[in-house]
């Protein structure tokens, strides 16, 4: 079975999930946000390869999964194309697609924010108002499910919840792109939990991709007023799970 490193070496192949093929042998070496997914999938989804309770057979092998692929919103292959038939572009206020395009290079390698874009404008994918249908997106990859729109405006995010969904694999994020003043909204991608201290059972911030800029960086320290705790900073959350094709 291919590396990750190798599999990244073939831009030009398209990585579909009805190619991807499972292995009972051990998981490739990915990063340690990939490593922490597939044990995930095992400890959760598959049961750690064990029979399916009652059934004498073997749970199938998780999907084949990626690093998402940082994208910038303002990127010029993309950034003019429209919403919709809105009048906004992906630069203006694309930042929920353009996270959700990184979400998707975790199953598809080889998908953009302009793969995206063009195909939701065909099928329905924005609303009027240029606002993402959220469910769009598992309808245009096979193997990612949208499953629920976490709200937490009026009150404080459940840290709990995002740390349980953030095991399963990177989540799609609001926070406030000028923190302090009536709610101006922006999406990132959060793709682990992490911890100033060192301590892994009380994480303090989140690492994001930004799709504002294409850029690592964590939430507190780019979308948060001095004193704010993730409760306070983190909005709302899109979650998706990747699933068998």
């Amino acid at each position: 079975m291919a590396t990750l490193s190798a599999a990244r070496r073939q831009p030009a192949v398209a990585i579909l999930p009805e190619q991807i093929q499972a292995t009972s042998e051990l998981p490739p070496t990915f990063t340690a946000l990939a490593e922490t997914t597939w044990a995930t999938y095992q400890r959760v989804d598959w049961g750690y390869r064990h029979e399916v309770p009652g059934s004498g057979e073997q749970p199938p092998d998780p999907p084949l999964l990626y690093d998402p692929i940082p994208f910038s919103q303002h990127d010029p292959r993309w950034a003019a194309l429209p919403l919709g038939s809105s009048t906004f572009t992906v630069t203006s206020s694309g930042c929920a697609v353009t996270a959700a395009a990184m979400l998707i290079t975790r199953i598809n390698y080889n998908v953009t924010p302009e793969h995206l874009v063009r195909w939701l404008n065909t099928h329905n994918g924005f609303t009027s108002g240029g606002l993402l249908r959220w469910h769009k997106i598992a309808d245009f990859q096979d193997g990612l499910e949208f499953v629920n729109y976490h709200l937490w405006r009026n009150a404080p995010a459940d840290l709990n919840k995002l740390r349980s969904l953030l095991d399963y694999g990177p989540q799609i994020v609001q926070v406030d792109h000028h923190p302090g003043g009536p709610l101006n909204t922006h999406f990132v991608l959060a793709t682990a939990m992490a911890s100033t201290g060192g301590s892994r059972t009380a994480p303090t911030d989140v690492t994001i991709i930004d799709p504002y800029t294409g850029n690592t960086t964590t939430l507190l320290t780019a979308y948060a007023r001095p004193g704010w705790d993730l409760a306070r900073a983190v909005y709302a959350l899109a979650e998706y799970r990747t699933v068998q094709p």
